[in-house]
């Protein structure tokens, strides 16, 4: 046999990796149509992270993402060599890594939209002393996609970036729901909508009254539909179409939002409309539309 460099390589570890998993097969989980085995496991194990469950152990993993803990233990430490996974120095659990912080922060889509937004919200949350966040809509329903801490007198951690929030609770998913088209109300409305409060409202009939109140008005407030004591106010942030792409909300302690007549404080619902309204004005001067 001729000396040389021989015809086939072997393949790094990261990529010796993924290709025994591509290749095991376990029989509990198949491939979508024309998708690629590897790939649909190791994205089922980085959306097996939450931001409750932000730590998770190989066993929570397998059971997550649908593989056996040999399949699993291999794919992370896959993944844990791009930096998308990191472990424990002392412990067996795992976490999201810093480089998935870094694929976050280059989607198109939202890049312009935050950077506009960011001192708004930042200012936002100074004034009124709440969280201000930016949300957008997605299938599963209204994502944080930026947030700013005001230095609340309670600290109350809800919806952290990347987070989705059901379109029936909170002001800001309310609003983006309210600015879909009829059609598309009516089939995300057609799903099941849990309550987590005894003030969430999950009835299609009310949430298309509640729609129609925030069209009309042209913001939305949320009283005790997600934590009781608290509450939130949102406005539509629109782009150089003229359509509403994001919503901007401050959510706080109901006394901070809400007074003794049960309507929003004009000062606090002035503050987040003006803020909705000057993100929309810098996106129209950027010709920024989704």
């Amino acid at each position: 046999m001729p000396r040389g460099k021989p015809a086939m390589v072997q393949a790094s570890g990261a990529e010796a990796g993924l290709h025994a998993a591509e290749h095991e097969t376990d029989g509990r989980d198949e491939p979508s149509r024309g998708g690629v085995r590897a790939v649909e496991r190791a994205v089922r194990i980085l959306r097996a992270f939450t931001p409750e469950r932000p730590w998770l152990t190989l066993a929570e993993i397998a059971e997550a993402a649908v593989v056996d803990k040999a399949t699993a233990r291999r794919m992370l430490l896959t993944l844990i060599g791009m930096d998308l996974v990191e472990q424990e120095p002392i412990g067996q659990r795992y976490a999201l890594g810093l480089g998935v912080v870094a694929l976050g922060a280059s989607v198109p889509v939202t890049v312009d939209l935050r950077n506009v937004a960011a001192p708004h919200l930042a200012g936002l949350a100074r004034e009124t002393r709440a969280m201000a966040f930016l949300s957008i809509l997605r299938e599963d329903g209204a994502m944080c996609i930026e947030r700013s801490h005001g230095n609340p007198p309670v600290d109350v951690r809800i919806w952290n970036v990347g987070e989705s929030l059901p379109v029936n609770r909170g002001a800001a998913p309310r609003l983006l729901l309210a600015h879909l088209g009829a059609e598309e109300r009516a089939r995300r409305l057609a799903r099941p909508l849990g309550a987590a409060t005894p003030h969430t409202l999950t009835a299609p009939a009310a949430l298309e009254a509640d729609g129609a109140l925030i069209r009309e008005r042209g913001w939305a407030v949320a009283v005790d539909d997600i934590v009781e004591g608290v509450s939130a106010l949102a406005a539509p942030v629109r782009d150089a179409r003229g359509r509403v792409a994001a919503a901007v909300s401050v959510s706080g302690l109901t006394p901070q939002l809400i007074g003794q007549d049960g309507q929003p404080l004009t000062d606090a619902l002035t503050r987040v409309r003006t803020a909705a309204a000057e993100i929309s004005r810098q996106l129209q001067d950027m010709h920024w539309a989704r």
